[in-house]
């Protein structure tokens, strides 16, 4: 899911960060976020979005019709 892979950077949280925050593996987190794991449970990813501050279901609905993720800048 490249989502999960936008959304950790723009929060700046490292591969690393979320694998210790969310008790997955580091592996796990890079496969995902390359889109070579299918079977993502929804547990998984209810940790995965606490982690990152992001509603689940916004973050399924992102991913599902391809809306990019970019940084607002404060003006």
């Amino acid at each position: 899911m490249e989502i999960i892979k936008k959304l950790r950077n723009l929060r700046g949280v490292s591969q690393q960060e979320l694998s210790q925050r969310t008790g997955l593996s580091l592996s796990y987190i890079s496969q995902l976020e390359k889109g070579k794991r299918d079977n993502v449970t929804l547990h998984n990813l209810r940790k995965i979005s606490n982690v990152l501050s992001t509603d689940l279901w916004k973050m399924i609905k992102m991913q599902d019709l391809g809306i990019d993720v970019v940084a607002r800048e404060d003006t």
